[in-house]
């Protein structure tokens, strides 16, 4: 019987996880950025699989729920029921065998409704688990001291996944903090954590209290412990997962709402089902528990053994999840489920007290008073500069506490900004945008000058940190270096984009661009592409995934990378390709022209590929995955400069080695990027070589530079100077007089991320960043010096200022592009 049991709970498990993908992978297609990073550009290859075969693994997972609904094919309750949900789904598998939706979503409302059907199979089967097995449940008398137990469990729950992420900061990181900062960090966590249990006490205390007044109280009591679990579920989904990707309104409340409804219904359902006479009434929160509670030792002295595999689960989740995190938000997510499963764990280890006088009102009273001690503490602290600084750092390893910190920060009381940012932001299909002519220089007719050969190398994720010509320590960039003895260093290069989204965008662009992705036909704002069909050039691209949207094929254009997926993109590969196609040139062929974007060092790339260092070698002061990955590449770029040499192009070559972005790897607990704004990921490398035609121009290496200034740049040196002077458009960076160099240079620049609606404010010619997210409701400030950076406290004086140049930046750029944002 138990292994009957074991087998009912993988197979029903299984097939929650295909309905759950099969309507996931529907919602990311309805949204814009999801649909292009992910169903176009292949950032998750397993989940594109999933897409392309759905149809055909549809038949197993049928199967299988089948299997798991054998007895209600006998039951009278629900004969019929599961007749029509089988019959239902047979249709269905037959008629996706000829229209399969799954490989043909495409990016408009259509998807999400399909994400809204791919949901009703799960609903069907919690009526059906529901119908035949809640009129059986045998029901507990509903028991007053159990309050007592509840409350006992909160706290012990609070002061074990205090201690359980407080282990995990332990073994993630080492600090060297005062012991005024170690009582601090611990006391915060534990408070928060106090707090956050004390508030669920409360609700199932009100729950309970009202179950108490109905016929059936611990029958009622069940139904809404469901329902303040899918309260919370909806919270965390519109919270933690909807509001970082910019899926906002009616139509997320209503795919939040629903999807909590069906996981809280059907995790439910396999409760009511898997219930057993033998084993007496039950209660209703310990059967609204039961599916969720791990084995638990027989002897109550061992209780404290059947923590340790749970402690150790949360553990590998925090430590794997971190280094593929989306802003934490998977971390969050499983912290969640830790909470979920440490409580239902020690609520079954506490045992009932019966025959204890009623304690309501006391219990409410402590729970009151963790509340107020909380705000009263974290007032204290707040006032304390330093801890604060600490507390923050913690936050960014503990998963658990910032989940908590993160929710009880109050939205400002005025929050029109955040509003107007994301009223900016992500602008989705159904928004009409229509592209605007951009003409950099005016009317471009053909060049009767020098016209050189131009190769940018757009490396994603590089940070300029990882190349010796920017960090001295660095060793493993010997080809690099080389070159760069040879070339510009800018020394203060920024992306204007925190992520390939928008930054790609805008080297084709020469600047900002409409926060959507992406305005079509994208031609017309496409300045780089009208200056190599203007010039004659022989292109050679990588046509990625962004590309293929934003470039305009042409018979002058040469695919690199033709049998390879965007995100499998690698510089050796690339190159090898392009000085393949460089040696087949004709005579006749214009000058060439290449633009290549590799994945290598692409976090979802390392993480796919076990971030295992690839040359064994050990890489002291760096993340080894990601530099392993850079030595690689560094010779493969070497070797590409060597060849251009060789066949006599280089002196006749403008190269650049930029990136689009940079990446984070653990500063602050953070991995990756998304759409945070913070120095490692906006400070990119920028080294440009340069024909000696050029080389005795006026460059300002140590002004802050951008790579979306690399087009206006090109501009510039084929004889055609820009003329669009706003200033969200990029300027020449290589000039004929100093004084242009002094008229485009300014102090302060609007940069974004890509994905949602984060905003910020390089100031000081590249010596702060000042960062506004509208996510969070959180505002950030950075002191940058060249080495290193440091956090700092954004006054209300910068405040007000950057809030004020961040609405004029923005607003610039919509009357530049016509775009009236929906009110």
């Amino acid at each position: 019987m138990r292994m009957l049991r074991l087998l009912f709970t993988l197979a029903r498990v299984c097939v929650i996880g295909f309905i759950l993908l099969s309507s996931l992978f529907a919602l990311l297609a309805y949204i814009p950025f999801t649909y292009q990073q992910v169903h176009k550009g292949g950032l998750l290859p397993w989940l594109i699989t999933f897409g392309k075969i759905h149809s055909k693994i549809y038949w197993i997972a049928l199967a299988v729920a089948l299997a798991t609904l054998v007895p209600d094919f006998r039951r009278p309750r629900t004969r019929w029921l599961t007749l029509a949900f089988t019959a239902a789904q047979i249709v269905a598998g037959i008629l996706l065998q000829f229209f399969p939706v799954m490989a043909t979503l495409r990016n408009d409302v259509s998807s999400f409704w399909w994400s809204m059907a791919a949901l009703v199979p799960l609903l069907w089967i919690v009526a059906i688990d529901f119908a035949g097995n809640f009129p059986r449940i045998e029901w507990d008398d509903y028991h007053r001291e159990d309050d007592r137990r509840i409350f006992r469990t909160a706290w012990e729950t609070a002061v074990f996944v205090s201690l359980v992420y407080g282990c995990i900061f332990c073994y993630r990181t080492s600090v060297d903090w005062s012991r005024t900062d170690r009582i601090s960090v611990a006391l915060a966590t534990l408070l928060c954590h106090m707090l956050i249990f004390g508030v669920l006490f409360a609700a199932l205390n009100v729950a309970r209290s009202i179950a108490s007044l109905t016929p059936r109280p611990s029958a009622v009591e069940y139904v809404l412990c469901n329902f303040i679990t899918a309260g919370i579920g909806y919270s965390l989904v519109r919270s933690l997962v909807f509001r970082p990707i910019s899926f906002e309104g009616s139509l997320a409340d209503t795919y939040a709402a629903t999807l909590a409804l069906a996981l809280v219904g059907c995790i439910a359902g396999m409760g009511v089902r898997l219930w057993r006479p033998d084993r007496g009434p039950i209660g209703g929160l310990a059967l609204a528990l039961s599916p969720v509670t791990i084995p638990i030792a027989r002897r109550r002295w061992l209780y404290p053994l059947s923590l340790i595999p749970l402690g150790l689960l949360a553990g590998t989740l925090a430590v794997n999840t971190a280094i593929m995190d989306w802003n934490y938000m998977f971390q969050k997510l499983t912290a969640s489920v830790i909470w979920v499963l440490s409580f239902a764990a020690l609520f079954t280890m506490t045992p009932r007290l019966r025959g204890v006088a009623d304690k309501r009102f006391t219990l409410l009273f402590w729970t009151a008073m963790i509340m107020s001690g909380y705000r009263l503490t974290a007032s204290s602290l707040a006032a304390h500069p330093k801890t604060s600084t600490a507390i923050e750092k913690y936050a960014g390893y503990d998963a658990s506490f910032r989940l908590i910190r993160d929710a009880l920060s109050a939205p400002p009381k005025d929050d029109s900004f955040y509003k107007f940012l994301t009223q900016n932001t992500n602008i989705p299909r159904s928004v009409p945008t229509a592209p605007v002519n951009v003409d950099l220089a005016g009317p471009l007719t053909p060049g009767t000058g020098f016209k050189p050969h131009i190769f940018i190398i757009t490396i994603d994720s590089f940070r300029r940190d990882y190349i010796g010509a920017y960090n001295s320590a660095v060793t493993f960039t010997p080809g690099i270096d080389s070159f760069a003895q040879e070339s510009v260093i800018f020394r203060n290069a920024y992306t204007r984009y925190g992520g390939t989204g928008l930054a790609e965008p805008s080297i084709w662009v020469g600047g900002m661009t409409l926060h959507k992705q992406y305005v079509t036909p994208f031609y017309p704002m496409n300045a780089l592409e009208k200056l190599l069909e203007a010039e004659k050039y022989r292109s050679y691209i990588s046509m990625d995934a962004i590309l293929r949207v934003i470039v305009q094929p042409t018979e002058n254009q040469v695919e690199l990378d033709s049998t390879t997926s965007g995100m499998d993109y690698r510089l050796c590969s690339s190159l090898s390709d392009l000085q393949s196609k460089l040696d087949q040139r004709a005579p006749g062929d214009g000058p060439a022209f290449a633009y290549t974007q590799p994945q290598d060092i692409h976090i979802s790339v390392i993480n796919r590929e076990k971030t295992t260092v690839i040359d064994g070698g050990a890489y002291p002061g760096f993340y080894p995955p990601y530099a392993s990955r850079v030595r690689r590449f560094d010779g493969c770029f070497g070797g590409f400069i060597q060849y251009l040499k060789v066949h006599g192009l280089y002196d006749n070559s403008i190269v650049v080695l930029t990136a689009d972005h940079g990446d984070s790897l653990g500063e602050d607990g953070r991995w990756g990027h998304a759409y945070t704004l913070v120095p490692e990921v906006v400070r990119i490398p920028l080294l440009v070589h340069l024909p000696k035609q050029y080389q005795a121009m006026h460059i300002d290496a140590k002004a802050v530079a951008f790579q979306s200034d690399v087009t206006p740049t090109l501009y510039y040196l084929l004889g055609h100077k820009p003329t669009v002077k706003a200033d969200f458009y990029g300027r020449p960076l290589i000039v004929e007089t100093a004084a242009e160099l002094q008229a485009t240079r300014k102090s302060e620049y609007l940069i974004a991320a890509s994905y949602a609606a984060v905003w910020g404010i390089l100031g000081d010619g590249g010596r702060s960043l000042a960062v506004f997210d509208a996510v969070n409701y959180k505002d950030s400030y950075f002191d940058i010096s060249d080495a290193r950076y440091s956090a700092g406290t954004m006054s209300a004086q910068q405040r007000e200022k950057g809030e004020e140049m961040v609405r004029k930046g923005i607003a610039e750029i919509n009357a530049f592009y016509k775009f009236q944002p929906p009110k």
